[in-house]
């Protein structure tokens, strides 16, 4: 499946489960949708500064609540790791609350910011079919802060090596049956 990118930009050569470091160019909120409301996200790739980036983040669901705690897969939700990686913060941080009319995010522990252009973080993601059978689209499916180093990806698995079985170098005597 080709991949199709968004209109805006140019899309970056991108790669599954690598981690780039982007840039929040800028982001809006979307209109309410069957799976509630999103926060559109374009990023630039740092290494790549033409190249951009879409992100849909559900951001409160379909009965308007914030999506701050964990996913229907118990694991953190993925607005809830966003604001975690944008903020330099563990996944699991608990996020307090996020204002959509300000931006502003705040973490239960302590601490806020307002989400803007300019912050950065790093990102991975999949290609998935897109629904109109129309190509493929690159999804984010993790986002981590920018100051987390980049682990390295081993492009194939170590083979394991046979050993050569031990010689059997035993005298029939010494056997004791």
């Amino acid at each position: 499946m080709a991949p199709k990118f968004p209109k805006e930009g140019r899309q970056a050569d991108l790669q599954e489960f690598t981690s780039y470091l982007v840039s929040i160019q800028s982001f809006a909120i979307q209109p309410e949708s069957k799976f509630g409301t999103s926060l559109k996200v374009v990023y630039e790739i740092v290494d790549d500064p033409e190249a951009t980036v879409w992100d849909f983040v559900n951001y409160l669901d379909i009965e308007g609540n914030a999506k701050l705690g964990k996913s229907p897969a118990g694991g953190v939700s993925r607005f809830r790791a966003f604001c975690n990686a944008v903020g330099g913060r563990s996944e699991a941080t608990k996020v307090a609350y996020f204002d959509d009319e300000t931006m502003e995010i705040v973490w239960a522990e302590g601490g806020e910011l307002v989400l803007e252009p300019g912050l950065t973080l790093r990102i991975l993601g999949e290609f998935r079919e897109r629904s109109d059978g129309e190509g493929a689209v690159f999804r984010v499916t993790k986002y981590r802060p920018a100051a987390e180093p980049e682990k390295p990806r081993r492009a194939n698995p170590p083979t394991p090596v046979a050993s050569e079985p031990e010689s059997n170098n035993v005298d029939p005597d010494d056997v004791p049956f």
